[in-house]
């Protein structure tokens, strides 16, 4: 008896030991469903007065967020009938974890006060309560699941030489209890908004889209309402006020009206379907957008209440890169490269050429004899070609040579104020 006391002491130890590989035995428990977040609390009111210096209440509060909802319970394992006198040593099924509790709702904004008034002395009677809502307490985790556990913790088998072993099991490890949730946030205090007139403040449309076949129908008119932000709500209100100290005041209003005049020699009608835009700033500036496929440059003529913009040039950006290599002219230091233009838009965008120019070398194939920059006084506008004087360039004069096999991988851009775009060319056989 005492032999065996001994031998199940030990199997007590050995099935507490993080090393034991036993062969388990059941069905794990399931894990507990996590509870959901908490319902949020709902935002104060918004609220709009005039006021002439009676006294009132008004309440803007937030409401509080819900509790989150408990986890629920992890399972205990299942099927824990543990087998008997095997050759092995066995371990229980562990229990399943406990759900995490949901988070408690977030808790709902302070509301917004208009406020008219003709004297900003009359909101001295006003008491404003915008406090924000709490957040909600967490949910509760779930309790953990107990996991299988032996019936039997040791036992001895011989083997047919009469060799004796003893097997242990240890018992299933019980689940992870969940995790409560965490606390709602709170929400921020309810401000006001503050306008000194009686009468309501006007909408406003500080930009405005045109298609350009219309753009000529105006002038437009524009309006923008002027708010700036500022500190020390708490002295403008009653004592005991709670609000958020930084308020909204109305400043007033700009007007002003946007007008074009199309001096393009080509029609409006080319650019039917495109969109123009003007926006109206705070400081009573107006800024023209022009569509993004467009390309065009015009100057602006202040009136009294607005601007004008006239046009002088215009036209679409693939009409700016349709070039093409339409030729060359001339040989050794006179050598040119022709460039197509359909859209005669040389003459007024700006060109910039970079060149790789490579000549067969025999065997060695093709050799790079210039890589870099074209300098802008050897690209040329005739009315009718794009031109490139490659024969000034700072190359031996073998290398332009008629016959000459070369390789020319043109890389030009063209811009017209802050828009550019770029477009790869090549020409490439005998000179």
């Amino acid at each position: 008896m005492k032999h065996l006391s001994v031998i199940a002491l030990i199997g007590c130890l050995v099935a507490g030991s993080n090393a034991f590989g036993g062969r388990e035995f059941g069905s794990r428990g399931y894990s507990g469903a996590n509870g959901r977040t908490g319902d949020h609390g709902r935002n104060g009111e918004q609220v709009v007065r005039t006021f002439t210096g009676q006294s009132e209440s008004i309440n803007l509060s937030g409401y509080s967020g819900g509790r989150g909802y408990d986890g629920r319970y992890g399972e205990d394992a299942r099927f824990c009938s543990q087998p008997s006198q095997v050759a092995y040593d066995l371990e229980g099924a562990p229990g399943g974890d406990g759900g995490d509790g949901g988070a408690g709702g977030d808790g709902g904004q302070g509301g917004v006060l208009t406020a008219y008034f003709a004297d900003i002395n009359h909101l001295k009677t006003i008491t404003v309560f915008g406090t924000p809502g709490t957040g909600g307490p967490g949910g509760s985790g779930g309790r953990y699941g107990y996991g299988c556990r032996c019936r039997v913790h040791s036992w001895i088998i011989k083997d047919n030489n009469g060799n004796a072993r003893t097997y242990y099991c240890r018992d299933g490890e019980r689940g992870r209890e969940g995790w409560y949730g965490r606390t709602g946030a709170t929400g921020q205090y309810g401000y006001a908004v503050l306008i000194p007139q009686l009468t309501p403040v006007l909408p406003d449309e500080p930009i405005k889209n045109f298609l350009m076949e219309t753009i000529e129908q105006g002038p437009f008119p524009l309006s923008k309402n002027v708010w700036t932000t500022q500190s020390g709500a708490s002295q403008l209100f009653a004592a005991g006020s709670r609000l958020r100290d930084q308020y909204l005041y109305y400043s007033g209003r700009i007007e002003k009206t946007v007008g074009f005049r199309w001096e393009v020699p080509r029609p409006l009608t080319d650019f039917t379907g495109t969109t123009i835009s003007s926006t109206l700033s705070e400081t009573g500036s107006i800024v023209i957008g022009l569509p993004r496929e467009v390309w065009a440059e015009g100057v602006e003529e202040p009136g009294s209440n607005g601007l004008t913009y006239v046009f002088a040039r215009a036209l679409y950006e693939r009409e700016a890169i349709n070039l093409a290599v339409s030729g060359i002219a001339g040989s050794s230091q006179t050598l040119e490269v022709l460039f197509s233009d359909p859209a005669k838009a040389s003459e007024w965008v700006k060109t910039n050429v970079a060149l790789e120019y490579r000549t067969a070398n025999g065997a060695f194939g093709y050799q790079t004899r210039y890589n870099g920059p074209i300098p802008s006084e050897l690209i040329t506008w005739d009315g009718t070609h794009l031109k490139i004087a490659l024969g000034k360039l700072d190359l031996h004069p073998g290398y332009l040579k008629p016959g000459t096999l070369a390789q020319m991988n043109f890389t030009i851009t063209r811009s017209m104020g802050s828009r550019s775009a770029r477009v790869s060319l090549q020409r490439n056989g005998r000179i």
